[in-house]
């Protein structure tokens, strides 16, 4: 979704078995951006969506050799929201990542995999699924794994912008069996570090307020951490 595209009032019905074993067009070294609603949006609205109630599995799998410089960003209605805003919506599916061995990091979120940037805004929105990260469908792996209720990686960084998330409830159970994860009820991960900014500009983080998490948080490192 891009160049001021809106899109509301959706109930998302998608494929429950999801299995990704191709490139399917994918260049090398970039990162997939996968939501049962869209890959990616950028300067667009999301207003009152609903993922529908279910469980849905997306498998990672074939050869891993090009699985190793990517990662992927899942989302339970976009894998990335890039200077665009989400409003009203809610995800009551619940889902599951099975990586593959090869892959260099993965991020679930509830509503959305990826925040990136500036300008971007999730506001009273809802998850009540559950949300896993399990070992790698094969067994083996180094992966990390990110995974937050609300958003997966949070990273903004430009000055004087604001990424907000707001008014925001996650009532769904995370679990994250993976070395090295990293989890919360709201965000999985902020990457949004001012080590190279002045104090002046502290702001240069998420704004987070009058959010809620109910949902239980079950994280632990598997014998490769």
């Amino acid at each position: 979704l891009y160049a001021n595209s809106v899109i509301r009032n959706l109930s998302v019905h998608p494929v429950k078995d999801l299995e990704i074993s191709e490139r399917a067009g994918f260049n090398e070294d970039l990162d997939i951006w996968y939501g049962m609603l869209a890959g990616a949006a950028a300067q667009a609205s999301i207003i009152n969506c609903t993922l529908v109630e279910d469980y849905y599995t997306v498998t990672l799998t074939g050869d891993h050799s090009w699985w190793s410089t990517e990662c992927l960003y899942l989302g339970g209605l976009v894998g990335e929201l890039e200077q665009a805003d989400m409003s009203l919506c809610t995800n009551n599916g619940s889902i599951t990542l099975r990586p593959h061995e090869g892959m260099l990091a993965l991020a679930l979120g509830g509503l959305a995999g990826n925040v990136m940037h500036y300008e971007c805004s999730i506001d009273r929105c809802r998850n009540n699924g559950e949300l896993y990260i399990l070992d790698a469908a094969d067994g083996g792996g180094n992966t990390s794994a990110i995974v937050g209720g609300i958003a997966g990686y949070v990273k903004d960084e430009r000055v004087g912008t604001v990424l907000a998330i707001m008014n925001c409830e996650n009532n769904g159970n995370i679990y994250a069996i993976r070395p090295h994860p990293r989890c919360g009820g709201i965000i999985g991960y902020n990457d949004s570090d001012g080590t190279d900014i002045d104090w002046d500009h502290w702001f240069l983080c998420p704004y987070v307020h009058n959010c809620l998490n109910n949902g239980n948080i079950i994280a632990y490192g598997t014998e490769n951490d």
